[in-house]
């Protein structure tokens, strides 16, 4: 999908959500840390070059490890981040920030 910018949305991405990792019980961040890293780092080994995310999926830092530590140059990736709905300007301007810090701002698109 080409988008306005000129950069191509790739269709299929891996997603970092908790609830992705069964091996996980709720509320075990430590394990979805580890797991949302693993995930992407082989992800982008295996040539994925797609990303999403969300600030609520407690996962960003590793997201950012998992395709530092794949090895991918930066502009071989795209990465979506969302922040959660109706929750006014202010409060989506520091979760648009919030999430640019968690990934070593890695980010190309954010849904607010």
């Amino acid at each position: 999908v080409a988008l306005a910018s000129g950069k191509k949305l790739p269709q299929i991405a891996i997603g970092s959500w908790s609830g992705s990792y069964k091996q996980c019980a709720s509320g075990q961040y430590g394990c979805v840390q580890e797991s949302a890293r693993f995930a992407v780092e082989n992800w982008m080994r295996l040539g994925g070059t797609h990303v999403d995310g969300a600030n609520d999926y407690r996962s960003q830092v590793a997201v950012a490890e998992g395709l530092k530590d794949s090895g991918r140059k930066r502009e071989e990736v795209f990465i979506t981040t969302k922040c959660p709905g109706a929750m006014g300007y202010r409060a989506t301007i520091q979760c648009a920030d919030d999430n640019l810090q968690m990934l070593g701002q890695f980010t190309d698109a954010g849904v607010g």
